[in-house]
């Protein structure tokens, strides 16, 4: 068994830059660390793959038509038991974080971890688990969620790209309803409050009054109207202060 880590980074060097950074410096490599990547010059993907070439690595540039096409691109090429995306910008917790994962794959089984969000100088840790709004759902952090690879790629979860903002949503609830979750204390990820699935949307609400989960589109419109009226800043403070997260 092995962990294939995929990074979709678009444009930004020095994000897409960190994150290779992060996994080079653990003390064991992946299976595979595959990178979707788009909006780059030329110079600088001559640089990436001239800097960061490993036996484990693989880049493809210019070929996906948005993030959640390119996650779908990673899932195809994947050919590890288990996934973890890394997206540009975030990095591993620790040097021990892929042993960490490896250590304890098993076949059938997800894993989630606890992260670290951070927004501006404000940083937080957020548990493997946590409910939703009023505690009716489970909610996981896709930067800490190891999801499952089928053998047959057909046979693959793959992202809902119509979705959009809530392909992230569905992904998650999709593997953890067909297999069994393994749940770690352990920090596994940092990343910043900034990505385009980190709040709420009304494309996201749409989306799940689509897929007719009508309790969950009622949550995140709750959540949408409380960033409308906060902004981002106090908005992520009322979710680290609703959820008892604590700062780190």
């Amino acid at each position: 068994m092995g962990l294939s880590v995929i990074t979709i980074g678009y444009k930004n060097i020095e994000d897409i830059v960190k994150t290779l950074n992060s996994v080079d410096k653990c003390e064991k490599p992946p299976h595979e660390h595959i990178l979707i990547i788009s909006g780059l010059k030329v110079t600088d993907r001559l640089n990436l793959e001239n800097q960061f070439k490993m036996d484990y690595r693989r880049f493809f540039f210019d070929i996906d038509s948005g993030i959640y096409n390119a996650m779908n691109i990673g899932i195809r090429h994947a050919t590890g038991t288990h996934c973890l995306f890394l997206n540009s910008g975030d990095s591993f917790y620790s040097t021990k974080a892929i042993s960490m994962i490896e250590n304890s794959l098993e076949f059938n089984h997800c894993q989630i971890y606890s992260s670290i969000i951070c927004y501006e100088d404000m940083c937080f840790v957020r548990p493997a688990r946590k409910k939703t709004f009023f505690g009716q759902q489970d909610s996981f952090a896709h930067q800490a969620f190891v999801g499952v690879l089928e053998k047959d790629w057909n046979d693959r979860i793959y992202y809902n790209e119509s979705y959009g903002l809530a392909a992230d949503h569905f992904w998650m609830t999709k593997m953890s309803s067909l297999y069994n979750i393994s749940e770690y204390t352990e920090t596994l990820v940092i990343f910043e409050l900034d990505g385009v699935s980190s709040t709420p949307s009304l494309k996201a609400i749409k989306k799940r009054l689509q897929g007719r989960q009508y309790l969950s589109s009622f949550l995140v419109s709750i959540k949408y109207v409380l960033y409308l009226i906060l902004g981002v800043s106090l908005y992520f403070k009322f979710v680290a202060w609703k959820n008892n997260y604590e700062k780190h």
